[in-house]
C-alpha cells in the first residue's frame, strides 16, 4: 500500500463532499416532481384554484327559459287598457246614477291570450266578466237606499270587440246601465242610461276626462 500526500487527501475530501451535495440536490428535485399540485401560493400563503367557468344566464331570462318583455301586460299573463268614458246619456235629466266611469279614467285587466276571466277598475267599482272571441263582457250591480225610502239596485254592463289577431283594437266598448226596486212602494222613476267608452293604450300620460256636464242645466 503506497501512502499519500496532503493535498491529494483534501482533494478526496472536496470531491467527496460535491458528490454528496449533488445526491441531496437530486433527491429534493425527485420529492418535489412526486408531490407537486397544479396552482401558486397567494400573498398569504392559501393555494390560488384555477378559475372556473360559470354559467350565467342573458340579462333579462327568466327561470323556464322564457324572456321578459315590455309592454302593456304584468307579471302574472295579463294585459291591460285604459278606459276612457264620454258623455253618459240618462233617461231622464233627474235620474241619479250610481256609476264611477264619468269621474276618471278606468283600467281594464285581461288575459293577454285572449280568453278568460277580465275586469275593470272604475275608482271604488270594480267591473267582472270574461273575453271570449275578442268580444268582452264585464258587469258590475249595486244596491242603494235613496230618499223616496225605496232600496234600489243597479245593474252596469260594458260590452264589445276588445281584442282582435291577438292585439288590443282600440277602438270604443258600450256601457248601459239600468236600475230597479228592490223595496218599498211609490218610488221614484226607474232610469236607464248609456255611454261610449273610448279604450287606449296604458302607456304614456293619461288621458284627459271630458268636461262634465249636467244635464239639469238644459232645462234652464
Amino acid at each position: 500500500m503506497t501512502s499519500r500526500t496532503p493535498g491529494a487527501r483534501l482533494f478526496d475530501v472536496a470531491a467527496a463532499s460535491l458528490v454528496t451535495l449533488l445526491a441531496a440536490v437530486a433527491a429534493v428535485a425527485a420529492m418535489a416532481a412526486g408531490t407537486a399540485t397544479v396552482g401558486c401560493t397567494g400573498a398569504r400563503g392559501a393555494t390560488v384554484q384555477a378559475p372556473v367557468e360559470l354559467a350565467i344566464a342573458p340579462i333579462g331570462s327568466v327561470p323556464g327559459g322564457g324572456i321578459q318583455t315590455t309592454g302593456e301586460h304584468d307579471t302574472t299573463g295579463r294585459c291591460s287598457v285604459r278606459l276612457v268614458a264620454g258623455r253618459i246619456d240618462k233617461s231622464s235629466p233627474g235620474c241619479y246614477l250610481d256609476e264611477r266611469i264619468s269621474e276618471a279614467p278606468g283600467i281594464l285587466y285581461y288575459p293577454c291570450g285572449g280568453a278568460g276571466p277580465v275586469e275593470a277598475d272604475f275608482g271604488d267599482q270594480r267591473y267582472t266578466g270574461k273575453i271570449d272571441g275578442g268580444e268582452v263582457e264585464l258587469e258590475l250591480s249595486t244596491e242603494l237606499d235613496w230618499e223616496d225610502g225605496c232600496r234600489w239596485g243597479t245593474h252596469a254592463v260594458i260590452s264589445g270587440t276588445l281584442v282582435s289577431n291577438g292585439e288590443p283594437t282600440l277602438k270604443k266598448l258600450s256601457w248601459d246601465y239600468k236600475d230597479r226596486v228592490i223595496t218599498g212602494s211609490d218610488c221614484s222613476e226607474v232610469c236607464t242610461a248609456r255611454a261610449t267608452i273610448d279604450v287606449m293604450s296604458t302607456r304614456g300620460r293619461a288621458p284627459e276626462m271630458p268636461a262634465a256636464r249636467d244635464e239639469d242645466d238644459d232645462e234652464d
